[in-house]
């Protein structure tokens, strides 16, 4: 009984040596941070893609947060923990200028969350498409050793996503000249103002509603219906150059 406790209080000072000399718990093994549109998906979700366009053209303010889910290989841990972004080599676009990070943290207990990026309308936006690459770097957290893969002949890299984005009009992936005409940026916003068109979300996959035929198909009705109604209410819409607003081919020769 005295060797016991005798040994107790050498036992408890050991471990109080131990853990003054242990590290902080960075918890930082076997956790991988990727972009998580490069993995893919299969059934009705998009294939892996690794960037994203945006135009401030459908946008009446002048700022706009855009939001890019990433994900964890590995452990869930019970603490928050922030992830690092970089500008990558190539990009035109600048942090405090065009862009900056409004959110950057894997939530505790969750191996999946979101890179909340805003975004800025600035002059140059107006005749210029710029780029930020953003790039996840390694910090006490998290590691980005997670290697690219090849998809249809393309290099998609997991910690690497880039982000287009201009103030110009630029004609959606999914605008139908038969339905909708001629594409100007005036018949565009305002087919989103009366009807709800969401030509924004048409440029990333997995696309918008516009990409549905049956929402193009009511919705280029309902524009031409709308354009006649003014037409004979003595008050045409004019497109930007003059001409008269008029839709598609298919639409009009109904």
């Amino acid at each position: 009984m005295k060797k016991l406790l005798y040994l107790l209080p050498v036992a408890v000072a050991t471990m109080l040596a131990a853990c003054e000399k242990s590290p902080l718990v960075h918890y930082d093994e076997g956790n991988t941070i990727y972009f998580k549109s490069a993995r893919g998906t299969t059934g009705r979700e998009p294939a892996p893609f690794d960037s994203i366009n945006f135009t401030f053209m459908y946008v009446k303010g002048d700022t706009v947060v855009l939001p890019i889910p990433v994900s964890v290989a590995g452990k869930a841990q019970p603490v928050d923990r922030a992830f690092d972004v970089i500008a990558d080599t190539g990009s035109t676009a600048e942090f405090g200028k065009h862009m900056s990070i409004a959110s950057a943290v894997i939530r505790a207990n969750s191996l999946n969350d979101t890179l909340f990026v805003k975004l800025f309308r600035t002059e140059d936006m107006k005749t210029n498409n710029l780029l930020m690459r953003l790039k996840l770097v390694p910090n006490q957290y998290f590691q980005t050793d997670m290697a690219s893969r090849k998809v249809d002949n393309r290099i998609i890299p997991f910690h690497v996503f880039r982000v287009f984005v201009t103030a110009r009009a630029i004609q959606p992936v999914r605008w139908l000249d038969a339905y909708f005409g001629v594409f100007t940026a005036k018949k565009a916003r305002l087919m989103t103002d009366l009807f709800g068109f969401n030509f924004e979300a048409d440029f990333n996959p997995p696309y918008g509603p516009t990409s549905n035929i049956n929402f193009v198909t009511s919705g280029a009705n309902a524009m031409h219906r709308y354009l006649q109604d003014m037409d004979a209410a003595g008050t045409p819409v004019f497109e930007e150059d003059g001409s008269k607003m008029t839709m598609g081919s298919f639409i009009a020769n109904q």
